[in-house]
């Protein structure tokens, strides 16, 4: 704990100015629009987290976070009833004329009782009160349902905070590193899932603007492969945003891991940056912390993987969504192809040598290539017809995981930060040549919840038999 004490000894003196910061983030979070981009969850959840380990006093925080909820919703009721229609045209509203259409429909669908079930909806919550102000609610109505949901959104966001921290407490007993190395892990997904967040809430009105711009100039040209390229951008496509999205994802995908392979073949800054990356995680190597990681590599080992991806294609094979179930073998098999070419090619010696492991070269990161690829097609088919903000959320989560699967490796010293960087870019690449395929061509009406939840059983199901048959082996060659 020495390395975060100095942070938590700072608000344990100033208590203060922790709890301003959580007033404003709450605040924040409530405001029309501008609470798409707040990180509320991350930074509440630390708060609860100094609760658990003693350093913020409950009561405080939990009264800091609702009333800055309650105020924020507020000002966003008063807006609506300030400007009622009007305040569609402002910006930055006006570039989000879908979620605003959301928002009144899931106002209009649940009456009074949509203030407090849209503070757990991702994206609607930015809107809902402003359009209840909008649409006429009454100021005492809106108050005390806002007022009750308020405090009940705090408690749902500290609590797991507070049962964090108490468990970094007691980890902290345990081993000073262990609870450095979970909160390292914790701040990796948080930020990823804040990331994923933040591109969505940015990146989809842009794109929106873009789509427009290529299909009004696409009728303008004489060539017949321009006007059917705008055909399928059309604005009125439903489909044609997610596959500028999957586009531009890829291109950014393709650049950075381009640019890691330069500098892994040049060496200099991203070398040293490696190394003592490495360095830090095997100086913060504990027994705790040793099982958790070998646990977290073992379920992204190719026997997990595998049966993740193959009881995907089965499920589809069962829907009859043959084509899908061809893209996604497809898909995989050139990843885990490209995996292990790029290693031949680039001879990337392993930080560590480990017995038992038999590849013997580093990049790019098979174990991060296959889970940002396995879960990032396993997302874009449970993903098929979700709204923005739920989509949102399942890639949050699919990246959490391949995330975690990747921080395993680094701490464990199988690869170095950069094997791994490259492994989840190429594994979002090969993610996103899948999703626009998909949406390029797209499958019957299908069921894709239950195909993501088999999948996803037969992952834990087989990951599980894998743990506990062959832990011991593993532990002996990631020994430090």
């Amino acid at each position: 704990m020495d390395s975060i004490q100095p942070f938590l000894d700072y608000f344990a003196a100033n208590p203060g100015w922790a709890l301003i910061i959580v007033f404003l983030i709450s605040f924040g979070e409530a405001l029309l629009i501008v609470g798409l981009f707040v990180p509320s969850t991350v930074a509440l959840l630390g708060a609860g987290a100094l609760v658990g380990l003693g350093k913020l006093d409950f009561w405080h925080v939990f009264l800091s976070t609702g009333i800055g909820a309650i105020l924020g919703d507020q000002c966003s009721y008063w807006a609506g009833r300030l400007y009622g229609e009007r305040l569609k045209t402002f910006w930055p509203l006006r570039n989000y004329p879908g979620l605003v259409a959301r928002g009144e429909d899931f106002m209009r669908s649940h009456g009074g009782k949509s203030i407090a079930l849209g503070r757990f909806v991702p994206g609607i919550k930015a809107v809902v009160p402003g359009i209840a102000g909008m649409l006429g609610m009454g100021q005492a109505r809106f108050a005390a349902v806002n007022f009750s949901s308020g405090f009940v959104w705090a408690l749902a966001h500290i609590v797991p905070g507070i049962l964090l921290g108490q468990g970094l407490a007691l980890a902290g007993e345990l081993s000073g590193h262990l609870a450095i190395v979970l909160v390292v892990l914790l701040v990796v997904l948080s930020v990823g899932g804040w990331l994923i967040r933040l591109m969505v809430g940015w990146l989809w009105p842009w794109v929106q603007g873009v789509q427009t711009r290529i299909y009004r100039w696409s009728l303008n040209r004489p060539e017949k492969r321009w006007r059917r390229l705008g055909r399928v951008l059309a604005p009125h496509n439903p489909r044609a945003r997610s596959l500028i999205v999957f586009a531009i994802l890829g291109t950014i995908a393709l650049a950075g891991a381009l640019r890691l392979l330069g500098g892994v073949f040049a060496g200099g800054a991203l070398e040293n940056i490696d190394v003592s990356v490495f360095k830090l995680m095997q100086s913060l190597r504990n027994a705790p912390g040793d099982e958790l990681m070998i646990m977290a590599t073992m379920l992204g080992d190719t026997p997990a993987i595998l049966a993740l991806l193959a009881a995907a294609a089965i499920a589809l094979l069962a829907a009859r969504s043959w084509r899908m179930a061809a893209a996604l073998v497809v898909a995989a098999g050139l990843s885990k192809t490209f995996e292990m070419a790029m290693k031949i090619w680039v001879g990337r010696a392993r930080p560590m040598d480990m017995q038992g492991v038999a590849e013997g070269f580093s990049f790019p990161s098979g174990h991060a290539t296959m889970a940002m690829t396995a879960f990032g097609l396993l997302a874009v088919v449970a993903s098929l017809t979700m709204s923005r903000w739920a989509k949102a959320l399942v890639y949050s989560l699919a990246a959490a995981a391949a995330l975690a699967i990747g921080f395993s490796r680094i701490y464990l010293g199988a690869h170095w930060l950069s094997d791994v960087g490259a492994g989840l870019l190429f594994g979002a690449l090969f993610t996103a040549g899948f999703g626009i395929y998909v949406h390029a061509f797209p499958p019957r009406r299908m069921a894709p919840l239950p195909i993501a939840a088999f999948s996803l059983l037969s992952w834990l199901a087989v990951g599980s038999i894998h743990v506990a048959q062959n832990y011991i082996a593993e532990a002996q060659a990631y020994a430090p």
